[in-house]
């Protein structure tokens, strides 16, 4: 099982441009999301107005997880 700080680290690294505060925030959340496997919440909803920043960060924690070698859908 990989770290939630080691996803959080990846995500931080693979995205573009600078992160602004919310996008660190949801970067925090996706990797502890994803990495508690005693978790029984399976969905999480991405949510914010137009521009905010949401396809670039999803788009970050998928090639992180990419790297990682990880599936996802």
């Amino acid at each position: 099982m990989v770290s939630q700080q080691f996803l959080y680290d990846k995500m931080l690294e693979v995205m573009a441009l600078d992160c602004t505060q919310s996008q660190k925030d949801m970067f925090a959340t996706l990797s502890g999301f994803i990495s508690n496997k005693n978790n029984e919440e399976w969905l999480l909803v991405v949510s914010g107005y137009a521009g905010t920043g949401k396809t670039s960060a999803l788009a970050a924690f998928i090639k992180g997880l990419k790297r990682l070698g990880k599936k996802y859908v």
